[in-house]
C-alpha cells in the first residue's frame, strides 16, 4: 500500500516513538527513575494527574465502543487512531502501576495487579488485527479502575 494515508500514518507512529524515548531520556537525565520508590505525596500528586488522564481515554474507548468501526478510507485512519489510543492507555496504566507500586502495602495488592493485566491487554489491543473487539467491556473495566483510584486517592483503602 502506497497511499499517502499510509506514509502519513507512518511517520506519525514514527514520531510518536522518538518522542516517547526522548522523554525517557530527559527523565534519566534529570535523574527520575521510573523504577524507583517515590515519596507519597509525589505519587498522590501524580496518580490524581494519570488518573485524569485515563478518565479521558475511558471517555474516547467509550464512544468508540459506541460509533463503530466507519466505511471507506475513514476506517483505516479510524484503524490507526484506536491503535494510538490504546497505547495511551497502556502506556498510562505502566505508569500508574510503577506510581502504586511506591504506595504498595497501601494499596491492595489486587488493585496493583488489576493495573497491571489491563496494561497488558491494553497493549495487546493495541497490536490486535480487531482492536475493536469487545471494547465496550474493556472501557467499562477502565472506568471501574478510574473509580477504584479515585477511592485510593481520597484515602480509601477497600479499592479493587
Amino acid at each position: 500500500m502506497s497511499s499517502p494515508a499510509f506514509h502519513a500514518l507512518a511517520l506519525v507512529a514514527a514520531a510518536r516513538t522518538a518522542l516517547g524515548a526522548s522523554r525517557q531520556i530527559r527523565d534519566r537525565r534529570a535523574g527520575r527513575d521510573p523504577s524507583g520508590q517515590e515519596p507519597e505525596p509525589t505519587v498522590r500528586r501524580d496518580l490524581d494527574r494519570l488518573r485524569d488522564l485515563l478518565a479521558a481515554d475511558v471517555v474516547r474507548l467509550r464512544l468508540r465502543a459506541v460509533v463503530g468501526t466507519p466505511a471507506g478510507r475513514a476506517a483505516l485512519v479510524q484503524a490507526f487512531e484506536d491503535r494510538i489510543l490504546l497505547d495511551d492507555v497502556a502506556r498510562t496504566l505502566a505508569r500508574i502501576h510503577q506510581k502504586l507500586l511506591s504506595l504498595y502495602p497501601v494499596v491492595p495488592e489486587s488493585l496493583v495487579e488489576d493495573v497491571r493485566q489491563l496494561a497488558v491487554q491494553a497493549r495487546s489491543r493495541a497490536e490486535a488485527p480487531d482492536p475493536e473487539e469487545d471494547l465496550g467491556s474493556f472501557a467499562s473495566h477502565l472506568g471501574r479502575l478510574v473509580d477504584d483510584l479515585q477511592d485510593v486517592l481520597d484515602g480509601g483503602h477497600d479499592a479493587a
